[in-house]
């Protein structure tokens, strides 16, 4: 098992000043496909004057955890409609190459790291303006049941319209 090359310095530097850190250890084959994987999370442990002395290791094997994401994340690129993945609380955790190409946005963008274009917005059919909380994503969640068939329209950069059909579920 090996550490990527860009934990190497925040290993040592977790080390050298006493400070907890979380990585990732992984075995890989020839083909670069991981074999295994551990995570490891280091937590100081300290003397009696309160400096750190060493660090306890905690380890576990996230393999299965890791071959299910490489997965689902292979899934999602090949499919051709576009996926948005939003968590119980309605924040987005995951979207496709093809959301982002459909919705006109950046990954980023979507999973809101970045702010969305000024110009960017949501349309009804009659394309007067779609608040957020009526988006399907919202609706779905706040009513706990899937939407089918719905159509929406996404004004992107230079007014750029592209209509969707959209399916949800909670």
């Amino acid at each position: 098992l090996g550490l990527a090359d860009e934990d190497q310095p925040r290993l040592q530097q977790a080390l050298r000043q006493g400070r907890p850190l979380r990585l990732m250890l992984r075995q890989e084959a020839d083909t670069g496909h991981a074999l295994r994987c551990l995570s490891a999370e280091l937590q100081p442990v300290a003397g009696d004057d309160g400096v750190a002395r060493g660090h306890l290791v905690v380890m576990a094997d996230c393999t299965e955890q890791l071959t299910h994401r490489l997965r689902l994340e292979a899934l999602l690129a090949a499919l051709p409609n576009g996926v948005v993945v939003r968590g119980a609380e309605g924040r987005v955790i995951e979207c496709n190459p093809a959301a982002e190409r459909q919705l006109m946005l950046r990954r980023a963008q979507i999973l809101g790291l970045e702010p969305l274009p000024p110009s960017w917005h949501t349309v009804y059919e009659d394309l007067c303006p779609m608040a957020p909380e009526d988006r399907p994503a919202t609706k779905a969640l706040h009513q706990g049941a899937g939407l089918r068939d719905l159509t929406m329209g996404v004004v992107g950069e230079a007014g750029a319209l592209r209509w969707l059909l959209v399916n949800t579920e909670p």
